[in-house]
């Protein structure tokens, strides 16, 4: 149901606190967790609307990030390619780094492959708890809402915490 203007529905993703660290692992999961409204629409409704528009821009920033900021690249491993554009005190402003043209085509190459295989990922999973996908669904459809005692209720031992 839409909540408020310009938002066609709202998902909270838990833990709520500040996380100033996290693994590789768990920003695929939120990857993986930001694309699953697009893929229920295409396992669903065998097509995609524009409702997943900002959780977009958000997995495409993270992934990016990954490659970029955190040195998480499979073919740049451990190199962080950030570029400096805000010199600190006493700092000459260089402008922004030059990178190759043949390295920008790696990290665009290496965040479409993470954000495709999330992608796949999602839509595996959700085909494979169709069942409970339905169940939520028709809660939502009853009251709107659904609170993460409910899901856990739903979910019981699928649920990782």
């Amino acid at each position: 149901m839409p909540r408020g203007i310009g938002a066609l529905g709202y998902t909270l993703q838990m833990p709520l606190e500040d996380r100033y660290l996290m693994s590789k692992s768990e920003l695929l999961g939120k990857i993986k967790g930001l694309l699953g409204g697009r893929a229920v629409e295409e396992l669903i409704f065998k097509e995609v609307s524009t409702g997943a528009s900002n959780d977009l821009e958000r997995i495409a920033q993270l992934a990016r990030n990954m490659i970029v900021v955190y040195g998480m690249s499979e073919k740049l491993p451990n190199i962080s390619l950030v570029n400096k554009s805000n010199p600190g005190f006493l700092e000459q402003a260089s402008g922004l780094e030059r990178r190759s043209e043949h390295v920008e085509m790696q990290i665009d190459m290496e965040v479409s492959q993470i954000i495709n295989q999330c992608y796949e990922d999602a839509k595996k999973l959700l085909s494979e708890k169709h069942d409970l996908l339905d169940k939520m669904a028709n809660i939502l459809l009853e009251q709107e809402v659904i609170n993460h005692e409910e899901i856990k209720q739903i979910l019981g031992k699928n649920l990782k915490q």
